[in-house]
């Protein structure tokens, strides 16, 4: 549906909840080179069963790990960030909830910094955060927002 639509092959996914299967994993992985020109490995999150040392290195986080014999790139999710969005922030002033992720996010950078490669994934959960938060979030992510675009950044 993907390809009909947009006219090109997904190079990514996000499987429902950041869940992984064997399932999953199979009908997201690159074609075999004989079905065309090669595809970026896809992007999937949460295989903390499948590679038990990477569940444990604290900075297998926020950093693509493949993933044994599929093919595929994917990211270990470190809810912490997710759950202070989901369920912690609509508590605060919007202000000092964005004010503490980006924080948060500024203090992965520097303990990331050595490591390279890392993107950070905040991954929600299933259930609408936003609408514990004032007015569907709106303060809290006019803030973050404010927060981002003001930072600078250096190559």
């Amino acid at each position: 549906m993907f390809t009909r639509t947009f006219g090109t092959r997904p190079t990514g996914c996000w499987p429902a909840e950041g869940a992984i299967s064997a399932g999953t994993a199979r009908a997201a992985r690159p074609p075999p080179a004989s079905a065309g020109p090669p595809a970026a490995p896809r992007c999937c999150a949460e295989p903390r069963a499948t590679d038990r040392r990477a569940a444990e290195d604290p900075l297998a986080f926020n950093r693509p790990t493949g993933w044994a014999g599929t093919g595929l790139s994917c990211f270990f999710r470190d809810d912490t960030l997710s759950d202070l969005i989901g369920f912690t922030y609509a508590t605060w002033h919007g202000d000092d909830a964005a004010a503490n992720l980006v924080e948060e996010l500024a203090q992965l950078a520097r303990r990331y910094e050595s490591g390279g490669n890392h993107a950070v994934l905040i991954a929600l959960d299933g259930e609408n955060a936003w609408e514990h938060y004032p007015f569907n979030g709106f303060y809290f992510l006019r803030a973050l927002y404010e927060h981002l675009a003001s930072i600078r950044y250096s190559s």
